[in-house]
């Protein structure tokens, strides 16, 4: 039979209740991956060339798997975006890496702000003015937002991004530059 001390097994068990106590708490804060799902919804009206005001509506949505390395994250990003210019449209997918840094601890009671840029491979068509046919560049994003903790693994995002834009259509003849800013709105899960 084992012959333990009262003091030690006090010790043992004080041990054990504050490593059940402390290790959730430490496991809020040494994430290994996050999940995000962002998106924007824009509406408005454009006006092309001597026509008239044309509704425009742009729907764009990117997910990425980012992987930390303490509080910098690597990992892609897939982006999709849609815009209906009255009856014509454009629509893309684009594909990249992301860097992001995190300017804080990530813990469930943390609003900790981020910065990132994102360089995307992008392939799209459209259908409208002298744009009309397939195309292919390339996107350079970047941009900054705030993680809202809703929770121990989740967080809201809202972020402002700047992007540019280049891209050729596949005929060759016409090159594009197109930038600007957005507003996305995102959920993220942290594993």
């Amino acid at each position: 039979m084992l012959n333990i001390s009262k003091a030690t097994m006090a010790k043992g068990i004080a041990s054990l209740v504050l490593l059940i106590t402390i290790a959730p708490l430490a496991a809020a804060k040494n994430y290994s991956a996050e999940i995000n799902a962002s998106g924007s919804l824009d509406s408005g009206t454009v006006k092309i060339g001597d026509g008239g005001d044309q509704s425009r509506t742009t729907i764009k949505a990117d997910v990425s798997w980012l992987f930390f390395v303490r509080q910098y994250q690597i990992g892609p990003v897939f982006r999709y975006s849609s815009t209906s210019y009255g009856s014509n449209n454009s629509s893309s997918m684009a594909i990249g890496p992301l860097f992001k840094y995190n300017f804080g601890t990530l813990s469930s009671d943390a609003t900790v702000p981020f910065a990132y840029v994102g360089f995307d491979f992008i392939s799209g068509e459209n259908s409208y003015l002298s744009l009309t046919g397939d195309y292919s560049g390339t996107n350079l994003n970047f941009g900054g937002g705030v993680n809202f903790m809703l929770g121990q693994n989740l967080s809201f995002q809202p972020r402002l991004e700047r992007y540019q834009q280049w891209r050729k259509t596949s005929g060759g003849n016409v090159n594009v530059t197109a930038g600007g800013f957005q507003v996305l709105l995102g959920l993220s899960i942290f594993i």
